[in-house]
């Protein structure tokens, strides 16, 4: 049964006064299951967008030259989707593709700037075993056989390679391509939120990058505590979460209620959140945080335009301590993005939050066989029984479609795999 969606409209003066809306509970989304159907007003050819016709589009995402022959296969094989503020990764078959903006090397691709963002995936590397990836405001990092890489903005350290330029021209310290941080074959999980990183080691917690967001070494990777017991991490725009057994502890700032220990005092260093040992899931969002424990969603922090998804929003409507998302306790994963969020229970897809430019995705009863999200500022994507769809805002191409916007789910392009090379 669909939940029921509230909408609010909230005027918001910009440069032009333009009507918003806001969905304060979750809502399940739709699928354009026939895109090739689309309205005009919804599809917009690569081309007359960036300039490039579509097969140059196409053979920015396969390795190899030459043309398409009966070896080419295309399978729908995604396992894992992130989304940064602007740009988006995704594992496919173990190859590690990138897309969307590119104004500081998050891509990994060698090259920046802000004229060669990507609309459709393009592969990095040559690699085809990375296990894990993150994407934060303006850098991204990766696990490869349990060596840890990363790239993109390095202003703050949060690359972790051992470089910062904070009172340089902010490009000087930027990676454009996959770079090892340390020598460690033994990363597990890692996390990248603004300008911080965190990642997990034997059950160790490390964190690099701005301090703002709780204990960190600006530069590189140190070590949080002596607990060796840490199972997941998340980091927010300037607040981190991870669970250690089960238990849930959060740090950073709470100026919103983010932390979600009762009060809106930041913490330098984590701090254990009620009593529960039974949490599973935890996302950071810019300044909310969600978290499933017993199959429950639980949400708490900034909740402006209802992004925690318990039917209020607007001033006053913050939260500084969990409270339960409706009553449902089948829910299996959480994203938070900037000022949204999404879930999937029972396999269908529930998004909640600001409705700018679709990042909400529409209504359906159709929308079930989802196993992954991801949230972005303005953008969402999900995995459908293998296949990625993305929607919302498309500005830099982070979609991966070559459309202007989408509101409502839709394939991404999809990378072209040669049986040889399998």
């Amino acid at each position: 049964m669909l939940m029921r969606t509230i909408g609010v409209c909230l005027m918001l003066l910009f440069a032009v006064p333009m009507i918003s809306c806001v969905n304060e509970l979750p809502r399940r989304p739709a699928v354009d299951e026939n895109p090739a159907a689309s309205s005009d007003k919804d599809t917009v050819e690569a081309n007359d967008i960036f300039g490039l016709p579509d097969e140059d589009a196409l053979e920015q995402n396969d390795e190899n030259d030459g043309d398409l022959n009966d070896e080419d296969i295309a399978v729908p094989a995604w396992s894992v989707i992130v989304a940064g503020s602007m740009h988006s990764c995704g594992i496919y078959a173990g190859a590690l593709y990138c897309w969307g903006l590119n104004s500081s090397g998050q891509l990994g691709i060698g090259t920046d700037g802000l004229d060669i963002d990507k609309p459709v995936p393009v592969r990095v590397g040559t690699a085809d075993d990375w296990s894990v990836v993150t994407a934060g405001r303006e850098h991204t990092c990766g696990i490869l056989s349990g060596e840890l890489y990363c790239w993109g903005r390095n202003d703050l350290g949060q690359l972790g390679d051992g470089t910062s330029c904070p009172h340089s021209p902010y490009d000087c310290a930027d990676k454009t391509t996959p770079t090892r941080i340390g020598a460690a074959t033994d990363w597990t999980s890692i996390a990248a939120g603004g300008e911080q990183t965190c990642g997990l080691r034997g059950g160790e917690l490390y964190c690099w990058g701005a301090d703002y967001a709780g204990p960190s070494g600006l530069g590189f990777p140190v070590r949080i505590g002596s607990a060796v017991d840490w199972s997941t991490v998340a980091v927010g725009l300037a607040h981190s979460c991870g669970l250690r057994s089960g238990a849930l502890y959060c740090w950073g700032d709470n100026s919103a209620g983010t932390l979600g220990d009762g009060t809106n005092v930041s913490k330098a260093d984590p701090i254990l959140i009620g009593v529960a040992t039974d949490w599973s899931v935890i996302a950071a969002g810019s300044s909310h945080t969600c978290g499933i424990q017993g199959g429950e969603m639980y949400c708490w922090g900034d909740n402006w335009f209802g992004q925690l998804g318990d039917g209020t929003q607007g001033t006053g409507a913050n939260k500084n301590a969990p409270v339960q998302i409706g009553i449902a306790a089948d829910w299996s994963t959480v994203a938070a993005g900037d000022r949204h969020t999404c879930g999937i229970r029972d396999g269908g897809f529930y998004c909640w939050g600001y409705d700018n430019i679709g990042r909400l995705g529409g209504e359906s009863e159709i929308s079930f066989g989802w196993s992954a999200i991801a949230a972005g500022d303005a953008h969402t994507c999900g995995i459908r029984s293998g296949e990625l769809y993305c929607w919302g805002a498309n500005g830099s191409g982070q979609l991966g479609d070559g459309s202007a916007w989408r509101e409502t789910p839709h394939p991404v392009v999809e990378p072209i795999v040669r049986s040889r090379s399998l």
